[in-house]
């Protein structure tokens, strides 16, 4: 989708930084946990690599959630779906961020 820009994306440097927590959602009445929450915080900077002059600087957040199973792989295979689900959300969401500020700007 940006191949018309791709000689104007080398002139911009992208700092990610990301953030996971994993929080309990569902406490059973025997204090088991059946459900947790994972949540992100991305905070990025786009800026100009010849100057330094800061074009965008934002935080997305965003959760997803899994159930706790009686299988450890089951469990690990649900946080993981999860994770790739809300990290693909992410990139979208910051990319749309990215490509709206590039047009601004442009």
């Amino acid at each position: 989708a940006l191949h018309s820009g791709e000689g104007r994306i080398k002139n911009y440097l992208l700092e990610v930084r990301l953030n996971e927590q994993e929080a309990p959602l569902v406490i059973e009445l025997d204090r088991s946990i059946s459900r947790y929450n994972l949540h992100y915080i991305a905070t990025y900077t786009l800026r100009h690599k010849a100057d330094g002059r800061v074009l965008l600087n934002e935080t997305t957040r965003l959760a997803g959630s899994y159930d706790a199973l009686e299988s450890d792989f089951a469990t690990y295979t649900a946080r993981e779906k999860t994770r790739q689900l809300v990290m693909k959300e992410l990139a979208r969401k910051i990319a749309l961020k990215l490509a709206t500020t590039l047009k601004n700007n442009s």
